[in-house]
């Protein structure tokens, strides 16, 4: 939610005030998504052997087995992340404390579905 509040005011000067709206926060959602991609995979051979595409919104998705199921792009097509990035533990964290202490597989499950 912080970089919802910093996207705000980086794309504007004037005062807004009001809740955050769904597009802010998708876009800035989106943003930190692409700069832990960046700082990750500088370089190709990062994704060498993953079969990957990049997105209208500039990410890395995989394409897995379901890629024709008739359902979202994000359920069919996860967006590909490391598993050693601060912001990855925080936001399975964010998740797991949301889902009142889910297990391990029903967060990644959510997480799958989300992202």
């Amino acid at each position: 939610m912080d970089s919802s509040i910093c996207m705000r005011l980086c794309t504007t000067t004037r005062k807004m005030t009001g809740n955050l709206t769904f597009q802010e926060i998708d876009l800035a959602e989106k943003k930190l998504l692409k700069l832990v991609q960046d700082e990750s995979f500088n370089k190709e051979d990062n994704l060498k052997g993953l079969l990957t595409y990049v997105d209208q919104d500039r990410l890395y998705r995989l394409n897995t087995k379901i890629v024709r199921r008739d359902d979202t792009e994000a359920f069919r097509c996860l967006i590909v992340l490391p598993s050693n990035h601060e912001l990855v533990h925080r936001l399975i964290l964010d998740h797991h404390l949301l889902l009142s202490h889910a297990g391990v597989q029903f967060v990644l499950t959510h997480l799958r579905q989300r992202f």
